[in-house]
């Protein structure tokens, strides 16, 4: 356990600290955009027009970048309103979870899941073992935990990349990790809000 603690205060340590000159060389935030699209603003404004109010908040509309947006749009083979559909469905839930997406708030943890590292692609890689899993009871806290852990990892991607790895360790697997109420909120959100994101 307290090699555990240690380990997980020497990554925050890290997280916090500022980006090397040998980093900003190897993972530019400037790194050339993709062209975008057609149809991208076609689908935001469809999508806009399905949510409650049929407007986007400030904190929608700044996730709806063209990059983003073309997941979308890939996803339903060019159909403008079938990937403002999905995309509508997204940004609905961000909005549902924005506190924690945003760091407003942050989640209980119910797990060691986290970003643990970033390849050498840009790519990050995410980690979880069953072994320090709590028992998963509370199913809105797992998928908190998730949601953070999921939008950090699409904040750390570099040099391109759009994708990232996640690495399971199951030692320590047991029944109790069978309970299944918490699949469908994550299921959920790998499947819309997080589409795509999985290498």
């Amino acid at each position: 356990a307290m090699a555990m603690s240690s380990c997980l205060a020497g990554l925050l340590c890290c997280a916090g600290l500022p980006r090397t000159k040998e980093e900003e060389d190897v993972f530019p935030f400037d790194a050339p955009a993709a062209p975008e699209e057609p149809g991208v603003a076609a689908v935001v404004e469809a999508a806009a027009a399905l949510l409650p109010g049929g407007r986007l908040s400030d904190f929608q509309r700044a996730w709806c970048t063209p990059a983003v947006v073309s997941i979308y749009l890939r996803g339903r083979k060019g159909q403008v309103h079938a990937a403002a559909e999905i995309l509508a469905q997204s940004l609905a839930w961000r909005a549902e979870f924005q506190d924690i997406l945003t760091g407003a708030r942050l989640p209980e943890w119910q797990s060691d899941f986290r970003v643990l590292t970033r390849c050498e692609s840009g790519h990050p890689v995410l980690y979880l073992c069953y072994r320090h899993h709590v028992p998963p009871s509370n199913v809105r806290a797992i998928v908190e935990h998730g949601a953070h852990v999921l939008e950090t990892a699409v904040q750390s991607l570099r040099g391109g990349a759009q994708q990232f790895d996640v690495l399971v360790d199951c030692h320590g697997f047991s029944a109790v990790h069978l309970d299944c109420r918490s699949l469908v909120g994550i299921m959920h959100m790998i499947q819309q809000p997080f589409r795509d994101r999985l290498r």
